[in-house]
């Protein structure tokens, strides 16, 4: 499979966590842009958000009508900060 179908076939596993899809878009990002082929800074954001779990849609849209869009740090940091409070709401602290 080609760097750029891994780019957009990449879909986030609630199960695995948003860290883990967040570092896998990444690293394909990184071996893109090694071969001169880095997906803009907004494409790589807008994949971020389209390719999460559905559970994620209340967080998804409130970044995505954000302007200017947030960087992928805040988007990261967001994301994580969510799913932590997802996982207390649950009753999932500490099984990850």
């Amino acid at each position: 499979m080609s760097l750029h179908q891994r780019f957009y076939s990449t879909t986030h596993d609630p199960f695995a966590g948003v860290t883990c899809y967040i570092n896998e878009v990444l690293l394909i990002v990184r071996q893109l842009n090694t071969i001169g082929h880095k997906p803009a800074d907004d494409e790589v954001t807008d994949k971020i958000l389209i390719s999460l779990d559905p559970s994620f849609s209340a967080i998804r849209s409130i970044l995505s009508l954000c302007e200017p869009i947030p960087r992928v740090d805040e988007i990261t940091a967001a994301l994580q900060e969510y799913e932590n409070q997802e996982k207390v709401i649950s009753g999932d602290v500490g099984e990850s």
